[in-house]
């Protein structure tokens, strides 16, 4: 009898033990949990923060091309001056060519000319150059001497961060090619996007915003 009972209680002390080690376990496993929890939530507050921080660089970094326009679709020539060119556009535009400051042809990708990039002396003229560009039609031979027999479009726009064009093309790709999206545009530090002419106006700040906006429910 007496090794039964010394047998029950060593088996008994041998549970409690094991018990006891689960119940650290468990502990453990909610210490842990607590703590991981806590560095998602750190972790998401600091994604918020750099977030928050690359919109607030993108914006000023936009800002500091106010004055800067863009001149597409010119063909380039070995012996072109680009600061006549401008000037021309800024004739058929007919806005003051005093407003040019510099004039330099940008870097182009792959086989495709680079633009014109035209800085102006002050933010205010660029908005009346790209106003006189919706009222006016500029075709290639308008403004480019060595090019008198080509009719082809000139297209004059606001000078935009790589980031914003990434997100502008983005925007096209999803949302007007395969969405349908009646305008997606860039105007004053932001790419905009609209359904139609009655619907909302989305402001992309991120590429994740134009992959959010293409997942939403039509």
């Amino acid at each position: 009898m007496t090794q039964i009972e010394d047998s029950l209680k060593f088996h008994t002390e041998k549970l409690d033990e094991v018990m006891e080690c689960v119940e650290t376990f468990k502990q453990t496993i909610k210490n842990l949990e607590k703590k991981n929890a806590e560095l998602t939530s750190k972790n998401n507050n600091l994604e918020t923060r750099l977030g928050a921080l690359e919109q607030q660089i993108q914006s000023l970094e936009q800002e500091r091309l106010s004055t800067f326009i863009e001149i597409a679709n010119v063909p380039r020539h070995d012996s072109e001056n680009v600061q006549n060119i401008a000037e021309n556009l800024a004739q058929k535009l007919n806005v003051s060519k005093s407003g040019i400051k510099n004039t330099r042809r940008m870097r182009g990708r792959g086989e495709r000319e680079g633009n014109l990039l035209v800085e102006l002396r002050e933010d205010n003229i660029q908005n009346e150059w790209l106003a006189a560009a919706k009222r006016t039609p500029v075709s290639v031979a308008d403004i480019h001497p060595q090019e008198p027999d080509n009719y082809h479009p000139v297209y004059i726009r606001e000078n935009m961060t790589k980031l914003n064009k990434q997100i502008l093309w983005l925007a096209k790709q999803e949302l007007k090619s395969k969405l349908n999206y009646k305008y997606v545009w860039f105007k004053k530090d932001y790419v905009k996007a609209r359904k139609d002419d009655q619907g909302k106006i989305h402001y992309l700040r991120t590429l994740n915003d134009v992959r959010v906006l293409a997942h939403q429910k039509q």
